[in-house]
């Protein structure tokens, strides 16, 4: 027999792929609830800078205050609308802890410096960084935040003990709860994602004949029945060609089941040779065949049978090519629209039978 490389089938895929996934890449739920957090966050800012600012107002410049709550509001309205139009990215959210940290320096440059109450605002990036940014982006943006929180130290003389005081009660565990709220998220959405990936492998080998790596029986029933759908849907058509072996069961009882189940591979290479990545091939009977061609019509079908049916013919299982397999094929299109994926098995079976035995079912 021919000898070919085993074709890949573009169902194979595996576990271990989500090792191989950035743990800390987020997921589109996990983007969604870190934009979730950060519009409601700066929402939130907007709403109590004002409150804040009003019992101290004799040591606070309006100006700073009225640019904080119109910077809060932009930046909230800014990514909801980015997060509506799907722009919205894991670097966009690392953008937005850097506005809130210049955002809280501005604040408290305009309220007072070291006695203001608006250094209460610090640790939001911090444990948003925490929980929807990789570990090195935690750490430029924890530096960040600690250099701004520590800056007034460089223009405000006033308070200076009690200040380094409450540094050092607040900073260390603003990063420690930081650092960990990361390594646990990291975790659960690696752990996520592995479990996932297994699912899906576990999904896609219970649709994959094991033999020759095509779909089985489930994978074309479930093709058939999804593409059936799309296409009464959208008034669109598809088309199912069958593929039955010739002399395949002589051969298969002469040379051996060893030799019948490479050329069975041999087969699904061949068939995979002549279809687009659209197309779904399945092994739904011993030497039976289907193939579902994604938007072909009538004429591509009958091309495409025909392309089949030659790839097919010759292959053999001895050196001296005495036991070849041949083949045959029939197709039918989907384009009524009260038709069935039972109606159209029906109809490329009764082509199969007519241009195999000169029958109709």
């Amino acid at each position: 027999m021919t000898s070919e490389p085993q074709a890949s089938s573009s169902m194979d895929s595996s576990p271990a792929d989500a090792n191989r996934a950035d743990p800390q890449a987020l997921d589109p739920v996990d983007l969604q609830i870190g934009v979730r957090a950060a519009v409601a966050t700066f929402f939130v800012a907007a709403a109590l800078i004002p409150v804040i600012a009003l019992p101290i107002w004799k040591m606070v410049t309006p100006v700073a205050i009225v640019a904080g709550t119109v910077v809060s509001l932009v930046c909230a309205v800014a990514f909801v609308v980015l997060a509506s139009g799907g722009r919205m990215s894991q670097a966009s959210l690392y953008f937005g802890d850097f506005v809130w940290i210049g955002l809280t320096a501005g604040l408290v440059a305009g309220s007072g410096g070291r006695s203001s109450p608006f250094f209460l605002f610090y640790p939001m990036p911090v444990l948003h960084a925490g929980g929807f940014q990789t570990q090195r982006r935690l750490v430029v943006v924890s530096v960040a935040a600690t250099a701004a929180f520590l800056a007034p130290l460089a223009y405000d003389t006033e308070r200076t003990g009690m200040f380094i005081a409450m540094a050092i009660i607040a900073v260390p565990p603003t990063l420690f709860v930081a650092r960990g709220f990361n390594v646990a998220l990291t975790t659960l959405r690696r752990q996520r994602r592995e479990l996932s990936a297994t699912a899906l492998h576990a999904e896609q080998q219970a649709q994959t004949d094991a033999l020759t790596g095509l779909g089985n029986f489930r994978l074309l029933w479930n093709t058939l029945e999804r593409e059936t759908a799309r296409a009464q849907r959208h008034d669109q058509h598809f088309s199912l060609i069958v593929v039955d072996l010739d002399r395949f069961k002589a051969i298969n009882d002469q040379v051996g089941h060893l030799a019948g189940d490479a050329m069975l591979r041999a087969v699904a290479i061949a068939l995979r040779s002549e279809l687009r990545e659209e197309d779904v091939c399945c092994r739904h009977g011993g030497d039976e065949f289907a193939v579902v061609a994604i938007g072909a019509g009538e004429r591509e079908a009958g091309d495409l049978a025909t392309r089949l049916v030659a790839a097919l013919t010759g292959l053999h299982v001895d050196s001296d090519r005495k036991n070849t397999v041949g083949a045959t094929a029939g197709w039918a299109t989907f384009s009524a629209p009260d038709s069935s994926a039972e109606d159209l098995m029906r109809k490329a079976d009764a082509m199969l039978l007519e241009r195999k035995y000169g029958q109709r079912s």
